[in-house]
C-alpha cells in the first residue's frame, strides 16, 4: 500500500465480497495470492506496486489474502 500522504496505490485488494466484480470482464488480471504475516509477500510488496504502475492501463494487478481479507 502507499504511504500515508502519496499516490493510491495502483494494486486492488481483492475479498470474497469484491473478487467476481471486479475480474470478471475482458481486462487481464496479474494476482498476487499472500499471506499478510508473510516476511517474502512484504518484501515483494514495492514490486507488486511498480508492477501496477508499470502496467496501468494495460493489465489490472490485484492481491488477495490467504486469510480472506
Amino acid at each position: 500500500a502507499a504511504a500515508a500522504g502519496t499516490q493510491k496505490s495502483e494494486v486492488y485488494q481483492l475479498t470474497a465480497d469484491n473478487f467476481d466484480s471486479l475480474v470478471s470482464g475482458d481486462s487481464p488480471w496479474f494476482i498476487e495470492v499472500y499471506a499478510p504475516w508473510c516476511a517474502h509477500c512484504k518484501a515483494l510488496e514495492p514490486t507488486w506496486e511498480t508492477l501496477a504502475t508499470k502496467l496501468a492501463g494495460k493489465v489490472k494487478v490485484g492481491k488477495v489474502s490467504t486469510f480472506g481479507e
